[in-house]
């Protein structure tokens, strides 16, 4: 579908989606989310959103389409 898919969060500056762990059942669910809303507008001054998943403890750069998303340990980004 479509519209088969959510972000956790979303700013001007940024896309988040939570999760305790990524992993390879549950990385397309996760990532279609935040590959979703990189294609709406929204960003500042047409700068893209910065597109983060939030976990427990894995810190990873991944690209996926052509577009770069941190896993980064929610503590540490909250930090």
């Amino acid at each position: 579908m479509p519209n088969d898919w959510e972000c956790d969060f979303v700013t001007p500056t940024h896309a988040i989606q939570c999760c305790a762990r990524l992993t390879p059942e549950n990385r397309t669910r996760e990532l279609r989310g935040l590959l979703q809303v990189a294609a709406l507008p929204g960003g500042i001054k047409g700068q893209p959103r910065e597109l983060l998943v939030l976990t427990l403890d894995q810190e990873d750069e991944l690209q996926e389409q052509g577009l770069s998303i941190r896993v980064v340990p929610a503590w540490k980004w909250l930090d």
